[in-house]
Order: structure tokens, then C-alpha cells, then sequence
């Protein structure tokens, strides 16, 4: 009786397992190709990897100097650096340069009503020079861009 109890334990057991596993759906849509493989290419362990990457172009900060400190100040600038002139917000667009070397350009300050941009020279080239500005006060000051 303990053989016939065991079996009839069992049975239900295999039939149950047989039948989810025969249950699991085929794949209807097999594809044509085979799976992609990939192989691992080994170096030597001596070997070092290519140094030849893409060129990453440093961020370079610019140089933020108060109006009321420019005058008679040295600015030292590198090329694509950008000189960043704090003026109160009334006298945004009231500084315009009076003599300006060819190797800055020069951006008018603004407000879009969202954000304030103040006024301010971009180095274009390596020189050296004095700015002249003229608005509420007319500043000069020097300025050395290197490469």
C-alpha cells in the first residue's frame, strides 16, 4: 500500500510538470538570421591602447571684473576667452568702446526681460592693447590676450 500511496503522490507531480512545460507557446515568428556573436579581440598585456581620441576643446571661464574696478586694471585674457563687465542694471546698455584693438570683439549688455547680459569683450586673436569705454564714466584699461 506505501508503494501505490508513494506512486500516486508522484504521478500527479510528473503529469503536472509535464504538461506546463508542454504548455509553453513555440515561436511563431523565428527569425532568419542567426544571433549576432560577438568576439573578443585580446591584446598582449604589454600592449597600450590608441592614444588618438577626438579633440575636446577645454571650457575656459570667463573673467568677470566689476565696472568700478576696471579702470587702469590689467586684463589678461586667453584667445576665446571672454571678459564678462558688471554694471549696474540701469547702465546695461549705456557702455560702448571708444578704441577697441582688432583682437576683441566687443558685445552690447541687454536685458530680454528674462535674464541680464552684461556688456563685455570676446579675445579673438593674441595682442595687446588699451580699451577705452565710454558711458555713465569713461574707463581704460589694458588688456593681454595670449594664445
Amino acid at each position: 500500500m506505501s508503494i501505490s500511496r508513494s506512486l500516486s503522490m508522484i504521478v500527479p507531480i510528473v503529469v503536472g510538470t509535464a504538461l506546463v512545460t508542454g504548455c509553453s507557446p513555440a515561436n511563431e515568428n523565428p527569425s532568419p538570421n542567426p544571433p549576432e556573436t560577438s568576439t573578443a579581440i585580446s591584446q598582449p598585456a604589454d600592449s597600450q591602447p590608441p592614444t588618438s581620441q577626438p579633440a575636446i576643446s577645454p571650457v575656459i571661464a570667463p573673467v568677470t571684473v566689476p565696472v568700478s574696478e576696471l579702470a587702469g586694471s590689467q586684463q589678461n585674457l586667453v584667445e576665446s576667452q571672454v571678459l564678462n563687465i558688471v554694471v549696474p542694471a540701469a547702465d546695461l546698455d549705456a557702455y560702448s568702446p571708444e578704441s577697441t584693438p582688432d583682437f576683441l570683439a566687443f558685445r552690447q549688455g541687454y536685458d530680454d526681460g528674462s535674464a541680464r547680459f552684461n556688456p563685455g569683450f570676446s579675445a579673438t586673436a593674441p595682442g595687446q592693447g588699451e580699451v577705452t569705454l565710454e558711458g555713465p564714466q569713461t574707463i581704460t584699461f589694458t588688456v593681454t590676450v595670449e594664445q
